[in-house]
């Protein structure tokens, strides 16, 4: 999963290298992964996150400060079980 998010009318990935944690980590595929920008949908490819298997798993990432957010883009795997992303909901703010 990649998430980019941007400022208006200047977008860029203001996520890349922001502290991430989620609720679980299954084997190396750690929270940070999300956010490295390397774009690589390929699981074995060592840039996804993913969590264990919870009936409403979370992932966050730290912004730092308050930051006008234009857009989220959040990319699934690109090499099998697109179906494991699936009703996502995001939040932005203290929550």
């Amino acid at each position: 999963m990649t998430f980019v998010l941007g400022m208006p009318h200047q977008l860029k990935n203001i996520a890349v290298g922001r502290p991430t944690e989620m609720q679980s980590t299954e084997g190396k595929y750690y929270s940070e992964k999300a956010v490295d920008g390397n774009r690589n949908g390929n699981l074995q490819k060592g840039s996804c996150a993913r969590t264990t298997k919870f009936k409403e798993p979370w992932w966050r990432v730290d912004l730092g400060n308050r930051v006008w957010v234009e857009k989220v883009l959040i990319a699934n795997r690109d090499d099998c079980c697109h179906e494991e992303l699936s009703n996502v909901e995001i939040r932005i703010g203290k929550t």
